[in-house]
């Protein structure tokens, strides 16, 4: 056609194929045409929903952290009510024994929120480390709550640490599922 001559002759390195249906595509020479260019890099692709559903849950253990802190600390004020209820003479041991376990108690929140935090930011990315350190933290969260379950105790410090124990197990086995761990090898191979 016109148009065809037209532009070799304007762009001699261009060349104009017919794809299927009659569609004509110009590619320069030495180029590889559209359709059969690799897909797009893991950095600018859309997160599989794997990666996407681990991540929310670790965003829902940092808020479920946050809730268990206020539940905490609303205890400490209790159990301290109680104990100068028994102990009247016992002001000072109350007031000690209460400023160290809020301070514990505000540490760890923080420490907790902000570890599910970078897990889902690293999560989203695919990154490959939130998997093994996940998975380590859910281990040393199942000690701690296991001792929390074999004692004595306030019934909602005990449901609190379950529901966020819960929560990270659901994050740790959507993080080792196939869709997740494809998308870590894709990305690592990058």
């Amino acid at each position: 056609s016109p148009v065809t001559k037209v532009i070799r002759a304007s762009r001699p390195s261009a060349a104009v194929s017919e794809g299927p249906g009659g569609t004509r595509t110009m590619t320069a020479r030495g180029t590889v045409p559209p359709s059969s260019r690799p897909p797009a890099s893991p950095r600018t692709a859309k997160s599989p929903s794997a990666t996407v559903t681990a991540a929310k849950l670790m965003y829902a253990g940092a808020v479920a952290s946050l809730l268990s802190m206020a539940v905490d600390l609303a205890v400490i004020g209790d159990v301290k009510k109680v104990f100068l209820a028994a102990h009247p003479d016992g002001f000072k041991t109350a007031q000690s024994v209460a400023g160290a376990a809020t301070f514990v108690v505000v540490v760890g929140g923080i420490v907790s929120i902000v570890l599910w935090l970078r897990l889902a930011s690293a999560t989203r990315k695919g990154r490959a480390w939130p998997r093994p350190v996940g998975t380590v933290l859910l281990g040393l969260h199942t000690v701690g709550m296991l001792a929390t379950f074999s004692r004595p105790g306030i019934p909602a410090v005990k449901w609190s640490a379950f529901i966020i124990w819960l929560i990270g197990l659901a994050a740790v086995v959507v993080l080792w599922r196939r869709p997740a761990r494809a998308r870590v090898a894709v990305r690592a191979r990058v």
